[in-house]
């Protein structure tokens, strides 16, 4: 994704080497969390924080969006 709102420059999970399949990160601290899915309410999650949109069962994806000053 590529936003100004976005932190950039950033990979957020990874790729687990025995099953080629991704997992998900801390969505406080963008660190790395195996073992973990994100699905498209995360991602949709991380859009509505950076445009500070509220609705029911929000994630807060705070390490995806860029600080503001």
């Amino acid at each position: 994704m590529i936003s100004p709102l976005l932190e950039g420059n950033r990979i957020f999970g990874d790729v687990d080497q025995n099953t080629g399949l991704t997992y998900g990160f801390n969505p406080a601290t963008g660190e790395s969390m195996p073992g973990t899915k994100m699905n498209e309410r995360d991602i949709y999650s991380a859009l509505a924080t950076a445009l500070e949109i509220e609705f029911g069962g929000r994630k807060t994806m705070t390490a995806m969006v860029r600080k503001r000053p």
